[in-house]
């Protein structure tokens, strides 16, 4: 299911480009054209962008080496950035989370992106080999699937902005499930994740 993933990367990409010429400006139905509001120069392959209004959005992106958190608070017009090699998600205009495998530190703003703060993650989990997905409630309780080895994933889940994270559930714990993909909750209690089981030697899909 990783290796799907990454084939569809290309894809995803050109999506999340078209939905920022879109939003920032619509297109120009008469001629059938899009408007290009702005060339970023950066290097990277976008995989995250939410916007709020018709002026206030977020973007992410990152290459082989570096990654960025973009705000726009003009329609995409200039980008403001902060480094960040990881992934993560904005919860409003205002609340954002982000965690960098690298070195395993989260990245959090609770003004738009304007400051941050930043701390390493304490946990005893070992459960950080691969990154599948997260989700955030708000900025102080989140989950997050990650790879225990090449051939389990686990869910975790932290209620203190991601320094420490309890493991919640294991693949490796229940017959036939191997390998999730992505997870969202409503709130503390309710939520969703999905995946693939193997059922006699076949992968189907599962939620």
């Amino acid at each position: 299911m990783k290796a799907v993933k990454r084939l569809f990367c290309p894809l995803a990409v050109m999506c999340v480009y078209c939905l920022i010429a879109s939003v920032a400006s619509p297109p120009v139905i008469a001629s059938g054209e899009w408007e290009i509001i702005r060339d970023s120069q950066l290097r990277v392959d976008l995989s995250y962008v939410r916007f709020f209004d018709e002026n206030t959005g977020v973007a992410y992106g990152r290459g082989s080496e570096i990654g960025y958190v973009m705000m726009t608070r003009d329609g995409g017009q200039t980008w403001s950035k902060k480094k960040i090699y990881g992934n993560g998600m904005f919860l409003s205009s205002d609340e954002g989370v982000f965690i960098s495998e690298r070195d395993k530190m989260v990245h959090n703003t609770d003004d738009g992106g304007r400051t941050w703060d930043s701390f390493r993650i304490r946990s005893d989990a070992n459960c950080w080999i691969g990154f599948m997905d997260m989700h955030f409630i708000s900025l102080d309780e989140g989950w997050t699937i990650r790879s225990a080895d090449a051939f389990s994933d686990c869910i975790l889940h932290t209620v203190d902005g991601g320094e420490t994270w309890e493991r919640q559930w294991d693949s490796k714990d229940v017959a036939d499930i191997a390998l999730l993909g992505d997870i969202y909750f409503l709130d503390s209690k309710t939520g969703w994740v999905s995946g693939m089981t193997l059922d006699d030697g076949d992968m189907r899909n599962l939620m």
